[in-house]
Formats: structure tokens, C-alpha cells, sequence
């Protein structure tokens, strides 16, 4: 079974997101050496220092109890994300941050219940 676990500590006080997310998209960014770039001859140098994953989560329309927990993670400077989502992270625990969060409401008529819809965030690779 998938598994994106948000945690801030230890595994064990983290949250399994994989059953609340809706899209996932992920990237792999190399960052270079200040030093890379093209010569006159047009032939490209570069010093690559290392490589960063992000990824980019839609969750789907839940409740404030089911989304409250999951924010709460991600409004820490730094927390930790262990997946089987992108490839060859399979297992590995990164430290990330998060920059933004977002998201709409929309009230449920039958029964005037609020839900959260469209919350979406990132997650990137300190």
C-alpha cells in the first residue's frame, strides 16, 4: 500500500497523508556551483553541488478534524517526510519545509457540515 508519513520527531507520532491526497506531482531540482554556466564556445560547465526532491499535494475534501492534523505538521520550521510515492525514495526519511498552504470551504447543504476543499502544499527537500 502507498505511504507519504508527515512526521516531526519519530515515525511513530507521524500521519500516513497517502489515503488524503488527491494529486501528488514531484520534482528533482539539481542546484549547481556558482561557477557553472556556458563559455563563448557555447559548451556548458557545470559543478552540480546536489540534488533536491519537492513535491506539490492536492489533498481531497475532508473535514477540518481530518485536515487540522496534517497542517499542523507542515507549519513547523522543519519536519520529516518518508515515502514510496517518487521514485527512489522508497524508505528514506528527508527533512523538509513547507512555504504554502491553501485551500477552499464549501458547506455541505444536507446537513450544513463544513469541509475543506482544494487544500493543497508543498513539501521541499532542506
Amino acid at each position: 500500500m502507498p505511504y507519504l508519513t508527515l512526521y516531526t520527531s519519530t515515525p511513530n507520532d507521524g500521519i500516513d497523508i497517502a489515503p488524503l491526497i488527491e494529486e501528488i506531482k514531484w520534482s528533482e531540482n539539481d542546484l549547481d556551483s556558482p561557477n557553472s554556466g556556458r563559455t563563448l564556445d557555447g559548451l556548458m560547465h557545470r559543478g552540480k553541488v546536489t540534488s533536491k526532491r519537492r513535491a506539490d499535494i492536492k489533498l481531497t475534501t475532508k473535514s477540518a478534524s481530518e485536515i487540522s492534523p496534517v497542517l499542523a505538521i507542515l507549519r513547523n520550521e522543519y519536519f520529516y517526510c518518508v515515502t514510496d510515492l517518487a521514485p527512489g525514495t522508497e524508505g528514506v526519511a528527508m527533512q523538509m519545509y513547507n512555504s504554502t498552504r491553501s485551500g477552499g470551504i464549501q458547506i455541505i447543504n444536507t446537513d450544513n457540515v463544513v469541509m475543506h476543499k482544494d487544500v493543497s502544499f508543498n513539501i521541499i527537500q532542506r
